[in-house]
């Protein structure tokens, strides 16, 4: 087992890399600068202190398959975009390096849990309450930096499952009320989705089929007695929760992708006027989000600035990058998941597949995959070894 045959580190090394493991946790909810920069200088460090162990993790076919989508990713967004540097192209190269110094640290025998989410999960707090204070007209965000309250939602949940697969049942505790804290702050109905289907698949493999069942019923028979019996008075409110702008937006995403033959177009969208109407169903909604979001009294160089986001990343990449790109995400969210399906269900194996499970539910509703996400799910790729530990003990 890797744990067994590693390298040891030294005492001091260790120390010092959990602490760091700390600051990084803390910093994703404060600020991406600073994170991006704790990453380069760990990787800095790594090449010069640790570089026959970082060479192993260069020639593994995972590293070389993530580099070389990079780069492919690099080359589409060059034939409508210019030379530009593409966010797949960050993206992709910050989750293979965070995945690299994840498989490091595993090698060195470090022990890096608690350290890490123990942060991640302070960094949530803080920046809560930074957000309060320094922006008190955004309410219902929920960290000072991240995006909205369903990125923090997906931390918590994050830091709650290892803290499952590590037997700290305070851990998965303190996770699951900061996921209904961050919930309920902005009514983030992915967080919802994204926790039903993590808890979905922990009952799949515990062949709970007839559980999973009987939650489906009591769930789809809620849904449609709401959808009957909500009085008129509330029209507003069944609005907000039955009809989704959401909707509209991929359905104009993929109408405008068929237009570009899955070709794609680019990660700026100057759509013509016949193409912000291509969908004559358009909610009213809808329409007004278009008019927020890309007013039609813009100049073309204030057009070209534009990234328009479909809240669903398979929506975005179809349009963005095409196809290829689209079938590259969907082997990406389903690769670990497969890897590890018929694995024995130990606590690090299904907390692993509960994560990507979660995570690929996230990604149909929001654009998920930014740079937060990707180093928190690309470290602890490596530093689980997902594919490969066998206990809880490994971690």
């Amino acid at each position: 087992m890797i744990g067994q045959n590693a390298l040891k580190s030294s005492s001091f090394e260790s120390r010092a890399i959990q602490i760091w493991l700390a600051c990084l946790g803390f910093s994703l909810s404060i600020s991406l600068a600073v994170s991006n920069i704790l990453v380069a200088i760990m990787l800095l460090y790594l090449f010069i202190r640790h570089m026959d162990e970082v060479k192993q993790q260069l020639h593994s076919n995972l590293f070389v398959i993530l580099v070389s989508a990079a780069f492919i990713f690099q080359v589409i967004g060059i034939i409508h975009d210019g030379w530009m540097v593409t966010k797949a192209l960050k993206i992709y190269l910050l989750f293979s390096v965070t995945v690299l110094t994840g498989n490091v640290f595993h090698a060195l025998n470090i022990r890096w849990l608690t350290w890490f989410l123990s942060g991640l999960f302070a960094g949530l707090v803080a920046g809560t309450a930074l957000n309060l204070y320094f922006r008190p007209e955004y309410k219902l965000w929920a960290t000072y930096a991240m995006s909205y309250a369903n990125q923090a939602a997906g931390f918590a949940l994050t830091v709650g499952l290892l803290g499952y697969a590590s037997k700290k049942n305070w851990l998965f505790v303190l996770s699951l009320l900061g996921i209904f804290v961050y919930i309920f702050m902005a009514g983030e109905r992915a967080g919802i989705v994204s926790l039903i289907a993590a808890f979905l698949v922990l009952l799949f493999v515990r062949h709970q089929y007839k559980l999973i069942v009987s939650l489906s019923v009591i769930v789809a028979t809620g849904a449609l007695l709401l959808s009957v019996w909500m009085p008129a008075s509330s029209a507003e409110l069944q609005n907000k929760f039955l009809k989704d702008v959401r909707i509209d937006l991929w359905t104009h995403g993929l109408l405008i992708a068929e237009k570009d033959h899955f070709l794609g177009r680019g990660e700026h969208q100057a759509f013509t006027e016949q193409e912000r109407n291509i969908n004559p169903h358009l909610s009213t909604a809808a329409k007004e989000h278009f008019e927020n979001v890309y007013p039609l009294n813009l100049s073309d160089q204030e057009y070209e600035k534009i990234e328009l986001s479909y809240h669903n990343q398979l929506v975005q990449y179809l349009v963005e990058y095409g196809a290829l790109a689209l079938l590259f995400y969907i082997g990406f969210l389903l690769y670990p998941i497969i890897q590890t399906w018929r694995s024995e269900a130990d606590r690090i194996r299904l907390s692993g597949i509960m994560i990507w499970a979660a995570f690929a539910t996230h990604s149909l509703y929001e654009t998920s995959f930014d740079n937060h996400s990707v180093i928190v799910i690309g470290l602890l790729s490596g530093l689980t070894q997902i594919f490969q530990s066998r206990s809880a003990g490994d971690i």
